[in-house]
């Protein structure tokens, strides 16, 4: 009897956790068989790496700029 009641409960793990894995994919609208981690980390990447782009494009047109130094 406990064998049934553990083997159903791994199971209903196992199709939990993937259940949640397929679901949190299908709602970022990526392919549900992707990693979750390694997608969000690669959009993190890029958006600093924009971020980055645009302090220094501010930064250089700031500085070339003429105003009277007093």
């Amino acid at each position: 009897m406990w064998e049934k009641i553990k083997k159903r409960l791994y199971l209903i793990i196992l199709v939990l956790l993937v259940g949640i894995w397929f679901g949190y994919n299908i709602g970022q609208g990526r392919p549900f068989w992707t990693n979750p981690f390694v997608a969000s980390t690669q959009q993190k990447i890029k958006n600093k790496a924009g971020e980055m782009v645009k302090d220094t494009k501010k930064v250089l047109r700031d500085s070339l700029t003429d105003s009277p130094k007093n």
